[in-house]
């Protein structure tokens, strides 16, 4: 397939398989999260620190009071109570969640080949592995900004 080598194209084979499922897993829940309008309901991008969610009523209030300073609350969900929107807080949640793992799905088997001495020319995969990185991050933003 990719080498001479049946092991390394074992596991080259299952590390393309389940990126693969996890983009359309995450094409999935993204849709989810776009019908459900919970796209912007973490007002914030904590990319170290995010992934633990809200675990007191206080922190919960916190972030329903940053969800209430954009305009997506002050025009579209200006009724929602906290109850509400932790239901979109938690698709939103669980959509960086699934970005989160696909980054370190690609990262940490990349380092694992390029330790091996099976991937040499490493320069452009970590090249295209920072535009998309910084590429998710702008329209994260962007998305924000274009409410206010």
């Amino acid at each position: 397939m990719y080498s001479q080598n049946s092991h390394l194209n074992f596991q080259l084979k299952v590390w393309l398989l389940t990126l693969i499922v996890l983009v359309i897993l995450i094409i999935l829940v993204g849709g989810l999260t776009r019908l459900t309008d919970s796209g912007l309901s973490i007002t914030t991008w904590e990319l170290f620190v995010g992934f633990i969610p809200p675990l007191t009523n206080n922190k919960w209030i916190d972030y329903f009071n940053l969800y209430k300073t954009i305009p997506e609350f002050s025009e579209q969900n200006f009724n929602m109570s906290l109850n509400e929107f932790k239901v979109i807080f938690w698709w939103e949640w669980g959509h960086r969640q699934l970005g989160r793992l696909i980054g370190l799905t690609v990262l940490l088997p990349l380092i694992f080949f390029f330790h091996q001495k099976w991937i040499v020319d490493l320069k452009k995969i970590w090249i295209n592995f920072f535009i998309s990185l910084f590429s998710r991050f702008y329209w994260m933003v962007y998305g924000i900004q274009r409410f206010n």
